[in-house]
């Protein structure tokens, strides 16, 4: 997951987000991952989030959006096993 400034609103597609923990954010992230709504999902990135993982890196929200997207075809569940937050960093 990109960079999430917690103390920060910002204006991701049609939403404004404010005001929650990083905490908070990763786990509505993959909530809404699981459930795949990419409308929620894309709410909760900042329109210049990056992304790298083993198998795909996206350069913005819609890369990653579209990422996720594809991703949703084979993933059938998506589940926390651990969630650290250091600031605005979480690491899952």
């Amino acid at each position: 997951m990109g960079r999430v400034d917690p103390a920060r609103s910002h204006t991701a597609g049609s939403a404004t987000v404010t005001m929650m923990n990083t905490r908070d954010v990763a786990i509505a992230y993959f909530d809404a991952w699981q459930a795949r709504d990419l409308d929620r999902f894309r709410a909760l990135l900042a329109d210049n989030v990056t992304w790298e993982g083993p198998t795909w890196r996206a350069g913005d929200s819609d890369e990653c959006v579209a990422a996720v997207r594809r991703a949703s075809g084979v993933v059938t569940r998506v589940a926390i096993q651990h969630l650290g937050v250091d600031g605005a960093y979480p690491v899952t």
